[in-house]
């Protein structure tokens, strides 16, 4: 049922039907243990892999860099956060503000309450986030929200930068703000998501997130009397000149098919932007400016591309070294 609506859709119903179960109570029952969000955590994941298309081990990172979805440690504190700023504008009669003032009272007398629980949650985070005495007002909560969203986006960023070599084509990516101003965002709704025909849509997302069928990621993984093949041995499973990587298969392979589908998609390519360049330092660098181009048309004819190489290569064989194919028995 989820992989079939269409990502906009799907993140319709999350928000609608998902996120509620997910964020229920948070507001007073703060995550003092990592382990609370165990269970939360793999339903959200299971649900944003499944709506983008991508495998079990896929990067998880890119499920929110790419839907805009906040991953739930953070949602479930900005909640909280909320919480706390409607609980601040409460008058010191009403039955939830004295609450908060005993446990205001606790906090700085050294006890748990809510209050010390909630600076445990923000200084436990993947990058944390202090409590400080003079955010507990009103008006300081609003600047709290965004320190806490801009720790989550300094998170993301670090880990899709530590994948760097799984992750090519999300590198150095620009978007089109309101100001017509080209910058870097952390956490978007993808254009490429926008594809209206699911099966290329799903075939550049998994490009694009290192979920595919290429060598370079599937012999990264050890299999059953299998050894892991090192990077520089998993070869196109066609020409073998090189690592069957992205860019490699999209824009360097000789294989005919390949060199055909090629010449017919630079072609409608440079009808739909006869602007874009025809020299490239690299491949890697035609590749990436291809799937992060700000053109809906010219997305939807690298989607429809990107589906074709990938369905030839999967076809095919793969190649592995013969010092590879087997394990030694012991």
């Amino acid at each position: 049922m989820i992989g079939c609506l269409p990502p906009k859709e799907g993140l319709r119903l999350y928000m609608a039907r998902i996120d509620p179960h997910l964020t229920s109570g948070c507001e007073v029952c703060l995550d003092t243990s990592d382990a609370h969000l165990d269970i939360l955590r793999s339903v959200q994941h299971e649900f944003l892999r499944r709506l983008l298309g991508v495998h079990g081990r896929s990067i998880l990172a890119v499920l929110f860099t790419e839907t805009g979805i906040i991953p739930l440690n953070y949602r479930r504190v900005t909640e909280a956060l909320g919480y706390l700023g409607y609980v601040l504008g409460l008058s010191p009669s009403h039955i939830a503000s004295d609450a908060y003032l005993d446990s205001l009272a606790l906090a700085g007398c050294g006890f748990s309450g809510w209050v010390s629980d909630l600076k445990i949650v923000m200084e436990s985070l993947p990058i944390p986030v202090e409590l400080r005495a003079s955010d507990l007002i009103e008006s300081a909560v609003p600047d709290l929200c965004k320190r806490l969203e801009v720790a989550c986006e300094k998170w993301l960023n670090g880990e899709t930068e530590k994948m760097s070599d799984r992750l090519p084509l999300l590198q150095h990516r620009l978007d089109l703000n309101k100001n017509s101003l080209f910058v870097h965002k952390a956490m978007k709704f993808r254009l490429y998501l926008h594809v209206p025909i699911p099966a290329h849509r799903k075939a550049l997302t998994r490009l694009m997130l290192s979920s595919h069928t290429l060598s370079v990621e599937i012999l990264r993984y050890k299999e059953r009397w299998r050894l892991r093949v090192p990077r520089d041995c998993r070869l196109c499973r066609f020409c073998r000149l090189g690592v069957e990587n992205e860019w490699h298969a999209t824009i360097q392979c000789t294989e005919p098919r390949l060199t055909a589908l090629r010449f017919a998609f630079f072609t409608d390519l440079y009808s739909l932007q006869p602007d874009f360049p025809r020299e490239w330092t690299s491949a890697e660098s035609c590749l990436r400016s291809l799937v992060q181009s700000s053109d809906f048309e010219v997305v939807q004819r690298v989607a429809r591309y990107v589906y074709e190489v990938l369905s030839i290569y999967s076809a095919s064989p793969r190649f592995r070294m013969a010092e590879y194919l087997y394990h030694a028995l012991e």
